[in-house]
């Protein structure tokens, strides 16, 4: 019959189709790509702070050990993947606190020669195996941050002098947060051959009088908290690379042994909050030291919470401000925090041409009013003496309910138009279009002014525009 041959030559593809091996998909990925998948997996909630560090839930190591249990060929992938053993802090703490020398061990090793990171707190309890372990691969330490309410047992002399002779060559990240220590703030100097060292961070306690011995000419971020301004404008001046500077100190019992100005061409960013205790000097003499051609955010805050009383009667800032501002013309995002007063905003803002976001807190140095709207008022018949002419954003702080909502409406009038708006116009419009204002209160007194539900509708009409208000 004529159907054999067909039959003969469907047994026969049945048989080559039988012969072809059934490999499943996901095991035709090639290695690279399935252990680039396994980096996503256990990254996925990778987010990056307002200083653009990179921060992400904890992963636990059960997590990493889950992947390798699936079958033979994940296993070897992630055993054969360095990455992926060096994504948690070290000492790993998969027992609430307790660290486990064999889970520790077991990172390190299939970690191979990768940059690793150390991060220690006070309720964590590394064992003596653990801590030998971790300082015999000092040299592959890309990261070294110690927050500890107390002097930690295991960090003594010994432990300082066997990371020194581990090297630093990895290191680029050290923040330390420590009561009185004295063996760390003498040995400090251990971290100055560090070539890679960059971003460092120090919590130091007040009995340090003398500059710690670190390569403050290589950083490029430095966060600093110390009670004395003196000691802290010293080790910024020094910081000649600095790129991005927050500094939270005391008042000034005297003024500054040094009064010469000190140019930092690469600083970006600036931040410096002052705890205030009297009516002494504050921010004016950091103000008056710098010149920061390069700055492009600046936030100064001073902090009453202690001795409200003072904050009518402390040094008037404006003038000074003014001046260090004319020096720094490129500033795009600036913050004061009740160091200056609402009268003084509009001339400050003549100095800052540049700018696009203004945060502005008043909470202890009064209310604002009408004509702190009104001098941001867009004028068409005078654009050349209009303030800020790219603000797109304006966030304001326990303002008070002495200003009405109509001169916050005509405010943003002014600054707003529609695409279609923007489309029609014969040349580009000398304001930008304001992106967002909003009116924020974390506390019950001052009150925050409130908004009728006409402003509210009507505000909701303007396209790509946000209002926000909230207490």
């Amino acid at each position: 019959m004529q159907s054999k041959p067909v039959d003969a030559s469907r047994d026969n593809n049945l048989e080559s189709f039988n012969a072809i091996p059934t490999v499943p998909p996901i095991h035709r990925i090639p290695y690279e790509l399935l252990s680039d998948i396994m980096l996503c997996v256990l990254t996925l909630h990778w987010e990056s702070d307002e200083w653009g560090t990179d921060d992400y839930d904890w992963i636990i190591p059960s997590q990493l050990l889950r992947l390798c249990s699936i079958c033979q060929r994940w296993r070897q992938v992630a055993l054969t993947s360095p990455r992926l053993w060096t994504l948690e802090f070290f000492p790993l703490l998969p027992d609430y606190g307790e660290t486990s020398v064999a889970i520790n061990g077991m990172f390190l090793k299939h970690s191979a020669q990768s940059a690793i990171s150390i991060q220690l707190y006070s309720d964590t309890h590394p064992q003596r195996e653990t801590i030998d372990e971790l300082v015999s691969a000092a040299h592959r330490w890309k990261s070294f941050n110690v927050f500890y309410d107390h002097v930690p047992a295991l960090f003594d002399s010994e432990f300082l002098a066997r990371m020194a002779v581990g090297g630093m060559q990895s290191l680029e990240e050290l923040f330390l947060r420590t009561p009185p220590w004295p063996e760390m703030a003498t040995r400090l100097d251990i971290f100055q051959h560090a070539p890679r060292l960059r971003d460092v961070g120090l919590q130091m306690d007040g009995t340090i009088s003398q500059i710690p011995p670190l390569p403050w000419t290589q950083l490029t971020r430095l966060a600093l908290k110390y009670m004395s301004p003196q000691l802290c404008l010293d080790i910024l001046v020094r910081c000649e690379n600095l790129v991005h500077g927050r500094f939270e100190t005391d008042q000034w019992q005297r003024l500054p042994r040094d009064t010469s100005t000190c140019v930092l061409k690469y600083m970006e960013e600036l931040e410096i909050s002052i705890d205030i205790r009297s009516v002494d000097e504050h921010l004016d003499p950091f103000l008056r030291h710098l010149e920061l051609p390069a700055l492009k955010s600046l936030t100064l805050r001073l902090y009453f919470y202690r001795h409200p009383e003072y904050a009518r009667s402390i040094l008037w800032l404006a003038p000074t401000l003014n001046t260090f501002l004319t020096k720094s013309p490129r500033v795009e995002r600036l913050e004061l925090c009740d160091c200056a007063f609402a009268e003084d905003v509009p001339e400050i803002l003549r100095h800052t041409p540049f700018l696009t976001h203004l945060c502005f807190n008043p909470r202890f140095t009064g209310d604002i009013h009408d004509e702190f709207f009104e001098a941001l008022w867009y004028d068409s018949t005078a654009p050349d003496a209009m303030l800020v002419p790219k603000l797109e954003n304006l966030e304001l702080y326990n303002t008070g309910v002495d200003f009405g909502e109509e001169s916050v409406l005509e405010m943003i009038e002014s600054r707003w138009a529609s695409d279609e708006d923007l489309a029609n116009m014969d040349s580009p419009s000398r304001v930008a279009r304001l992106k967002q204002v909003s009116f924020h209160s974390y506390m019950l007194e001052p009150p925050l002014q409130k908004f009728s539900e006409a402003f509210m509708e009507k505000i909701s009409m303007y396209q790509g525009f946000t209002f926000e208000w909230y207490q």
